[in-house]
């Protein structure tokens, strides 16, 4: 059984739509024949055409499923992109709720 490169919520199914828009997005070719049974993320290839790319990226968890699903998305970036010449910054911003506690405004500057 292949099963494509995936990222699993944990109340609802299997989606994979955000890491093919991502795949997309940063021109990268994986290897999506990976067993369901035995993945293990040392496996998952990818290329690129430039190597030593570094990326920032600032993060907006929010107040609904923003903070559930960030730590996630900021582990397939890292291991899609590991041994490619690939980096993240990431920077984690308040909005929302935590803003508002915070900063006493909801989407501070």
């Amino acid at each position: 059984n292949k099963t494509s490169l995936f990222v699993k919520h944990p109340k609802k199914k299997t989606h994979n739509v955000f890491v093919r828009r991502l795949i997309t997005t940063l021109n990268l070719k994986v290897n999506t024949n990976i067993n369901s049974k035995s993945i293990k993320w040392s496996k998952i290839r990818c290329s690129s055409l430039k190597r030593n790319r570094k990326y920032n990226i600032t993060l907006l968890p929010g107040d609904g499923i923003g903070p559930e699903v960030i730590p996630v998305a900021k582990k397939v970036l890292t291991l899609a992109t590991s041994q490619q010449g690939i980096e993240f910054e990431f920077k984690e911003m308040p909005v929302g709720g935590a803003a508002l506690d915070l900063v006493g405004v909801p989407l501070p500057d």
